[in-house]
């Protein structure tokens, strides 16, 4: 959307004197390639929804009116008289492409701000998961050390008795002799 907004300005110049300054044409030429790598980009990273709202915009007449002049002078590196357009009109034509372009910024943040509520919500669901697993891990670990004490506590406490009836009976038999 911004680049639109540049290349109106910088198409306006040129149609008012006629023809490109130095310069000038290389910088129209770069914000046109820099609006192409954005919408490359944009439809890279975009749902297929957002990518077909997109088309459906880019498509509109105005939009393909507005290329036209666009490409029309990026074709023509010196002379703009070719392009059949007054500065008025090619004004008008980019401002309602640039409209539109806000349309798409306005859809892609929205379905933005909606996947981020929809992620937040799920990271908190599933930190509360985790939570909760934690302490069945925790309270798991000590119920099973808790049982194992008590079971080897018991067959310790057996041992030991089977121990003193060991040392009775050899206490016994060695008063004897």
């Amino acid at each position: 959307k911004e680049r639109a907004g540049m290349q109106r300005a910088q198409i306006i110049g040129a149609l008012t004197a006629g023809e490109w300054k130095p310069d000038q044409y290389l910088r129209f030429a770069a914000t046109a390639s820099e609006e192409e790598t954005y919408n490359q980009l944009l439809n890279a990273f975009a749902t297929d929804e957002q990518r077909r709202f997109i088309q459906e915009k880019l498509q509109s007449q105005t939009v393909l009116d507005a290329n036209k002049v666009r490409d029309g002078a990026l074709a023509n590196t010196t002379k703009l008289d070719s392009l059949g357009v007054e500065a008025p009109r090619w004004y008008t034509l980019q401002t309602a492409k640039v409209d539109v372009l806000k349309e798409v910024e306005n859809q892609i943040a929205e379905g933005l701000l909606s996947n981020v509520a929809l992620q937040r919500g799920g990271a908190a669901s599933r930190t509360v998961v985790s939570i909760v697993e934690v302490l069945c891990v925790v309270v798991g670990s000590f119920l099973l050390s808790f049982l194992m004490a008590r079971i080897i506590t018991k067959r310790l406490g057996t041992l030991l008795g089977h121990l003193g009836d060991v040392a009775r009976q050899v206490g016994d038999e060695a008063v004897r002799v």
